[in-house]
């Protein structure tokens, strides 16, 4: 069973990131977990998951790793 009270809307992840929702959307296509919901329901951002992934995505920016966007990624 999934814990609800983890999950954040992508308004609330924006605000903790201190970016705007559009950074957020781009991420979401670059990798950072997101839980979909149902038709009708929104889904969410788990918190923990998300922070690991920032701070993946940010070390390997620190080493200088880039990965490039697969050609199917970019349709």
């Amino acid at each position: 069973m999934i814990d609800k009270a983890c999950f954040v809307s992508q308004q609330e992840i924006a605000e903790h990131f201190k970016v705007n929702r559009t950074t957020i959307r781009a991420w979401t296509k670059q990798g950072m977990p997101y839980l979909n919901a149902d038709r009708g329901k929104s889904g969410g951002y788990h918190i923990g998951h998300t922070l690991l992934w920032y701070s993946g995505k940010s070390h390997l920016q620190t080493i200088g790793y880039h990965v490039e966007t697969s050609a199917l990624e970019k349709i």
